[in-house]
């Protein structure tokens, strides 16, 4: 025997009670009655729905019955239901009162009292048929998947039950009196104001799907929902909704939707040309990359198959390679054939299969045409042989500038092998600390430009050896213009850069030792010419003088006086030849430059306390340059001395002397002080030449200038200055 479901169960139990079952809303009017009303009291079901309760009863015993129902109300406690009993009297369809005990509770959820009444007779037959009614119904509506819902005709809640308020948080207070837009997703309310409009003159119930309806919480839930038009339904009288929640599988579904446009956009797009074919081979599709390549019209190849258009035994290769894919594997093979208008052409394809549900249903093959890769290759081939025998380094390098191929004549120069430096850029491993930065840029340069160029820049070996290398560059371009990859070949000339150096440093030496002599010459001509040709001539008047006459004695004076001034012009000399002799054999070692001009400093306080001048020492402590002590002392000694010998009579004297690190990896030292200073454009190239002054009121033979620039050149540096006529005078001193 085929069971029936419990709603079935449920509506006989109800059709056929002898109790009289009904429900009654906050404000007394019946919801529904069952048939035993008729049975008991005389009235059809029809009749009494709709209409207030307290018209069937006695005038006097409509009080106690609002109040009793009232009272129920207060006390009830929706989640824990408490049945409460009362008598009362109920008018016969005939008129006559029929005594009545009701078994009445107040439902929070559904907002109205389930009643149950019955003969006084019989109390406790009654009372348990409607307590399993009760079980009966709470199990169907609170434990079921389905949301149900009661709409009046202008889709306001008169009901809400079921699993609503455990899949979208609504209890049915929320929901009553509401109307259903007011939950609705406004993009869905169309379709609902659509379905609502069909049922007006429908009797059918109508199922619409994915309707976004937003839960308590704010979010929203997909819903698939059957409405039917129960509004002349006595006891019903609305339209009954149930729904499911169906948001999985809409997100499920939309997901699908989203990967299959992301995919169609990716085959219509790629570069790449692919097909599609069915497991028989034919062509279902082609994307515009494979129709524009071999100037097709995609219902001209739709339905053929792709060995049609191929030779025989190439055919019987993408065959075979079909039915591998067909079995589930991803196949590469390549393929070369012969095109009209476009000659000899290899492919690379790649067949993909798609499975679905274990079974193979289609493939996809990508064609990648590589035809100038393969040249390229084979070309590369051709040129590797002769490469490898050349001495000269040889570095084949992608568009990128990543090394693909070097010969042994690289690895011989540099020290690195093939494996060393596959898939690296030169720069990455060449370069180092000594490497000019703007010869660095200019190669990028000429990479980017795309065109042959050549330059000679300071690499590192793999020992970290520097050496100078010649690179000339070639680009390797592809029918189009475009550059796939450069050609460079390294020279080794370190050799011929040392050589260049040493006689850059001869040409200098030369230079110097050139301008010496013309200093010397200047020397022999002015200094010495004057007091020689005085000497020569006191000389040849002393004997013809009486010894004892007043001329004698000052002839002889003047003769002593020139003597000296020979003297001392040849000490000068003999010093600067002294410093040039040594300035490449003087020992070198860290001195502490603060110590140093500290010393200086302290040598000289007695003069300058004497003039009242001031002065202020900024050097670091822990500074050091490599240098010779009595040089560097003499450098400071001078330019302090010059500081206090050419002060200005308007003023204190104040003399600073900093020092800090430059950018050049040495240190940078400033006399700067606030004396008479002088015209360094009227001075010109005389500044630092011997025996040029340039204040007449200041005593000084003019060579601490020349033997400051001089020692500070021996130490391998350079010295410049900077002075203004009444405002001072700043030396700056560039040291190693």
């Amino acid at each position: 025997m085929k069971s029936s479901s419990p709603i079935a169960h449920l509506e006989k139990l109800s059709r056929h009670s002898r109790d009289i079952l009904c429900t009654i809303d906050h404000v007394g009017h019946i919801l529904f009655v069952n048939e035993a009303v008729s049975l008991l009291l005389g009235y059809q079901p029809q009749q009494v729905t709709g209409s207030l309760f307290t018209q069937y009863l006695p005038l006097p015993d409509v009080d106690a019955a609002t109040q009793a129902l009232a009272s129920l109300k207060a006390a009830e406690d929706s989640s824990a239901p408490n049945p409460s009993t009362f008598e009362n009297r109920v008018l016969h369809a005939t008129g006559q009162p029929v005594l009545i005990e009701w078994a009445a509770s107040w439902s929070l959820d559904d907002n109205c009292f389930y009643c149950v009444g019955r003969h006084i007779n019989g109390r406790q037959k009654q009372r348990h048929a409607f307590q399993e009614k009760e079980k009966v119904y709470q199990a169907l509506a609170q434990q079921g998947t389905d949301m149900l819902a009661l709409l009046d005709e202008n889709a306001v809640f008169t009901y809400s039950g079921g699993s609503t308020a455990k899949l979208l948080g609504y209890e049915p207070h929320d929901l009553i009196g509401k109307s259903v837009f007011h939950i609705l997703h406004e993009e869905d309310a169309p379709r609902a104001q659509e379905v609502l409009t069909q049922l007006a003159t429908s009797k059918q119930a109508i199922r619409v799907s994915d309707l976004r309806i937003k839960t308590k919480h704010g979010d929203y839930k997909w819903l698939e929902t059957t409405a039917s038009n129960q509004l002349a339904t006595p006891h019903v009288n609305g339209l009954v909704l149930t729904s499911r929640d169906v948001t999985e599988r809409v997100l499920t579904r939309l997901q699908l939707q989203e990967r299959e446009q992301h995919f169609r956009s990716l085959f219509e797009n790629s570069p790449e040309m692919i097909i599609f074919e069915n497991p028989k081979g034919i062509i279902l599709d082609a994307n515009p990359s494979f129709l524009n390549y071999f100037s097709l019209r995609k219902p001209t190849i739709v339905g053929t198959v792709l060995a049609a258009y191929l030779p025989e035994a190439t055919a019987a290769a993408c065959h075979a390679s079909l039915q591998e894919a067909l079995q589930g594997k991803t196949v590469s093979i390549t393929l070369q054939v012969e095109i009209e208008l476009m000659g000899h052409r290899v492919f690379e394809v790649s067949k993909i299969p798609v499975v679905t549900q274990q079974k193979t249903t289609g493939v996809y093959s990508i064609l990648k045409d590589v035809t100038e890769r393969v040249r390229a290759s084979q070309e590369l081939e051709k040129l590797s042989l002769v490469a490898s025998k050349t001495s000269n380094g040889i570095v084949i390098m992608d568009a990128q500038g990543q090394i693909e191929w070097v010969n042994d004549g690289f690895t011989n120069i540099n020290g690195y092998t093939l494996a060393e430096v596959k898939g690296r850029r030169p720069n990455d491993f060449f370069h180092g600390p000594n490497t000019d930065p703007e010869t660095r840029k200019r190669i990028f340069a000429g990479y980017r430009s795309g065109q042959p160029f050549r330059e000679e820049i300071l690499n590192y070996k793999k020992s970290g050896e520097e050496f100078w290398v010649k690179i000339d560059v070639t680009p390797v371009k592809n029918e189009e213009g475009q550059v796939i990859r450069f050609i460079a070949i390294q020279t080794d000339v370190t050799y011929r850069k040392e050589a260049e150096k040493e006689q850059l440093l001869l040409t200098r030496e030369l230079y110097e030792q050139n301008r010496d002599l013309q200093q010397f010459t200047y020397i022999v001509s002015h200094n010495l010419r004057a007091p020689v040709a005085n000497a020569l001539g006191l000389a040849a008047l002393l004997p013809m003088v009486e010894r004892d006459s007043a001329v004698y004695t000052a002839s002889l004076a003047n003769l002593k006086a020139s003597v000296v001034q020979i003297d001392s012009v040849l000490k000068d000399l003999n010093h600067i030849l002294s410093i040039r002799d040594h300035r490449n054999t003087m020992e070198r070692h860290k001195v502490n430059l603060a110590q140093k001009c500290q010393q200086t400093v302290e040598s000289l306080r007695e003069t300058l306390e004497a003039s009242h001048a001031s002065y202020t020492l900024d050097v670091p402590e822990d500074m050091y340059v490599r240098g010779n002590e009595a040089y560097l002392f003499s450098i400071f000694y001078n330019l302090l001395a010059n500081s206090i010998k050419y002060r200005s009579p308007d003023r204190r004297l104040h003399v600073q002397i900093t020092a800090q690190q430059n950018t050049r990896d040495g240190v940078t030292v400033s006399f700067t002080d606030n004396g008479l200073g002088f015209d360094v454009q009227k001075a010109g190239n005389n500044v630092f030449k011997l025996y040029k002054r340039f204040h007449k009121n200041a005593d000084g033979k003019g060579i601490g200038l020349f033997l400051v620039k001089t020692h500070v050149e021996s130490l391998g540096g350079q010295i410049e200055v900077h002075s203004e006529v009444n405002k001072g005078t700043t030396f700056l001193i560039h040291l190693k």
